[in-house]
This record gives C-alpha cells, structure tokens and sequence, in this order.
C-alpha cells in the first residue's frame, strides 16, 4: 500500500472515531423544573421532553418509584419513532412526614424495545417546611422585649418575656437601680427577692412559662412622690402657720364725727371687727383696746359692754368671749370724747386680741384704719 492511502486510512479511522465519542445518547431526557420550592403541602411539577435519538421506533415506559412520595406521571408508556420527541408530566408531592430540606427523586425511563436505551434522572425537590408527621425537637427558648417611656419626672419600664420554645419553663429576671434611684422604685407584680450591693440594688422576678405564654414586669423609677410629698409639707406648714399665726383677723376703724357747733369738741367713734379664720371653735378669746388721756369713753357702747379699768394714765376696755364658732366674725363699738382741742396730737393705740394655747399666750394686734364723716 503506498503511502497516500495509508494516510488516507489513518484519517478515516481518526474521524470515525470521533464521531463515536461525542455522539448523542438514544435516549435523551430533557426537563424544565415549573414547582420545585413547596411546603410540605404543595406539589412539584416538572414537564418532560425525551426524544428517541436511537435508529429505530421505542416504547418507553416511566415505572412508578417505590418511594413514600406520592407521584403522579401524566404518561407512563410512550412510543417514540426515530428522532422524534414526546412530553409528559411529572408531578411529586412529598410525603405527611417529611421534613424541610433538599430531596432528589430518582425516576428511570426504560426502552421495552430496546434493552439498552434505558436511563434515569434525579428531580430536585425542596421542602420549605416539616409536614405534620413531624415531632419536633423540644427546645427551650424565651423571647425577652424591654421597653422604656419617659413622662412627667417619672421613666416607665416594661418587660414581655415570651416562652417561644416546646417546653415549659422557670427562670429569673434581675434588674439593678442605682443609688438615690432605689428609693423612688416601683414595680407590678412585686419583685420576687431584692438584695443590696454596695450602692446598688437589685431586684428578681421569678416565672414560670408554658409554651406559648407571656409575662409582663413593669418597673418604674418615680420622683413624683417627692413632689407630692414636699407640696404636702408646705401645705401643711402653711395652714399650721395660718391656724397659729392668722387664727384671727382683729380691725380697728377710727370713725371721726363732725361737730354740730362751733366750740363741740369732735366724736370719735371706735369700730373692731374680730374674726376667727379657722374650721374650729376658738376659746376664751379676750379682746382688748386702751384710751389713752385726755380722751374719755362714753357710755355708748354697741351690743357687747366691755369692763373697764384704769392703768398708768389710760384706760382699758376688755371684752371676754368664751367661745367663736368656726368662721365667726364679732363687732363691738364704743365712742370717745376729749375735753381738749387735742384729737389731732393724739396718737390711738392698736387693740390686742388675745388667747392661751397650752402654757403660751399667743396675741394679735389690730390693723388700725381711720375715715371722717
């Protein structure tokens, strides 16, 4: 053989045997995936192209797998002349109980006619999550939420603790307040137990959560009591000062008459009005005014007549009342006269009201106001 044809021979063998390596499989098995992510309960659903690349006329046939998952195939017997394509459906549910994750179904296709056109492919399937079937691990798990609101001197905490797990549980919660804030500290419920350490303190919740169940804490940190209790304390102090300083109300209202004749010396007509401020009865009260010289008091009194004495150059009108109802108010009057042209020079002292409490003599004097007529 000369050498041309045996290069020749050479090449259709090399040709040739290309060829056979990459030429296509009898039985070629295409699919396109339209459900392969589904709950437990949900189907898959693949549609499926096989096509007979094989010389001659096939019946293919799609045994069911012997699988728990239930599948369904639109057509399990196909015949497929040569080079021709036929479709069927496959549809996979999974099975009451799986569990979530990635499966494969292995399903094969086999050729009745020809024995050695048969093969198989994997379908991937993946469960989102575990079907009913499934007991799950029991787990001990709590969700713990805390929350905070500010108002008026006071910050509000809250607490949810959530048993988020498959098993009842018992735990603590343990909070720590800092000194002075302790002792404006508040809770519901009750804190369990609290301990001080050092400058802090701390307070514990014990609970005890099924599954499913929430408790709530709320803790609030407050200095509202503080106020309330200082304007208590000025309130109190106030109305004790006005029920030992202001008891008593005391006037004195100078009245100066005009004379009818020329030479008539002028009256003065003398008006105190004493008023007992508190809710309460008032006792032995003594009120008390002096005329001072030249001035002579005259014996128009009003309704109530003072006893009168004299005392270094003056004299002294007492009235003695036993007794003033709450709120009540006591007028009584006299007049004077002066033998001189001296009203004018002479200087009218203030009245004095007077009572003892316990062993001290408390006194009032009176406001003094002067009008003419």
């Amino acid at each position: 053989m000369s050498k041309r044809w045996l290069g020749l021979f050479f090449i259709f063998i090399l040709i040739t045997g290309i060829g056979t390596a990459y030429a296509l499989p009898d039985l070629i098995i295409d699919f396109s995936p339209k459900e392969v992510e589904i709950q437990h309960d949900e189907t898959a659903l693949f549609d499926v192209e096989l096509t007979n690349n094989y010389n001659v006329h096939q019946n293919i046939s799609i045994p069911t797998p012997r699988t728990d998952w239930n599948i369904y195939i639109s057509d399990y017997f196909l015949q497929i002349p040569r080079t021709v394509s036929k479709n069927t459906t496959i549809a996979i549910t999974p099975p009451p109980d799986v569990e979530a994750g990635e499966y494969g179904i292995y399903i094969e296709f086999n050729s009745e006619t020809s024995p050695e056109v048969s093969t198989y492919k994997y379908f991937q399937v993946k469960v989102t999550d575990d079907g009913p079937g499934i007991t799950p691990p029991p787990r001990r798990e709590a969700l713990v939420t805390e929350s905070s609101e500010k108002g008026f001197l006071t910050e509000t905490f809250t607490v949810t603790i959530l048993n988020t797990g498959t098993m009842n549980i018992s735990d603590k919660y343990s909070v720590s307040i800092e000194s002075p804030d302790y002792f404006f500290f508040s809770a519901l419920p009750l804190q369990t137990m609290s301990k001080k350490i050092d400058s802090i303190q701390e307070y514990t919740w014990y609970y005890e959560l099924i599954p499913g169940e929430e408790d709530t804490i709320t803790y609030k940190i407050s200095y509202l009591p503080l106020l309330i209790a200082g304007i208590l304390i000025v309130f109190a102090a106030f109305m004790l000062a006005f029920y030992y300083i202001t008891r008593f109300t005391l006037k004195k209202e100078i009245v100066m008459k005009p004379t009818k004749k020329k030479d008539e010396h002028r009256t003065i007509k003398i008006r105190l009005n004493l008023k007992n401020n508190t809710y309460s009865d008032q006792k032995n009260v003594v009120l008390r005014d002096s005329v001072p010289s030249p001035l002579k008091v005259t014996e128009n009194f009003g309704t109530l007549e003072p006893t009168i004495r004299k005392s270094k150059g003056h004299k002294v009108l007492t009235w003695k009342f036993d007794k003033l109802e709450p709120r009540e108010e006591r007028v009584v009057s006299y007049e004077l006269k002066s033998s001189m042209e001296v009203i004018g020079k002479i200087l009218i002292p203030q009245a004095v009201a007077s009572q003892k409490v316990g062993k001290k003599l408390e006194r009032i004097y009176s406001r003094i106001s002067r009008k003419d007529k």
